[in-house]
């Protein structure tokens, strides 16, 4: 079981044809600074137990089948460098609360099904350098954009 791996630092398992949910037991792994759960066929919604991993830098999610809404929880994650999300059947709004990370640098959102304006708590006056955010990727580009964004970096 995964929960009793308390010492863990990295948990790399991409790759790996994996299907369900994410397992809630991955929150007890209070250690964990790398979660990469990417291009796997994890479905369902991302536990609320991930976002109490208060030593987690990197996040990632990517090319899986999860669904649901980023939580307001994710401001939590205070160590959060890179949030990788994109290429899932994510929905609602991005969350304001995205935009209280302080160590953020990386947030790729596209190829979800979220819509609405880039809080401003993200875009701080429409200059990102002015928080840690390096690279900031949403579904922000075409005629009618799901998401209306004035800082990203790259827009899908």
């Amino acid at each position: 079981s995964f929960g009793n791996m308390t010492g863990l630092i990295h948990l790399d398992v991409s790759y790996n044809m994996f299907t369900g949910n994410i397992p809630t037991e991955l929150g007890k792994l209070s250690s964990l600074e790398l979660l990469r759960l990417r291009n796997n066929t994890l479905n369902g919604t991302v536990p609320d137990e991930i976002f109490a991993m208060g030593s987690l830098e990197q996040l990632h999610l990517s090319n899986n089948t999860l669904t649901g809404t980023i939580s307001d929880k994710i401001e939590e994650l205070h160590n959060l460098v890179e949030l990788l999300v994109d290429g899932n059947f994510i929905s609602g709004t991005i969350p304001e609360a995205l935009g209280t990370l302080q160590n953020l640098e990386m947030a790729s959102l596209q190829y979800n099904n979220m819509q609405g304006v880039m809080p401003a708590t993200i875009c701080s006056g429409k200059d990102i350098r002015s928080i840690k955010l390096k690279t900031l990727e949403s579904d922000c580009n075409g005629d009618k954009p799901k998401v209306t964004c004035t800082c990203c970096t790259e827009c899908y």
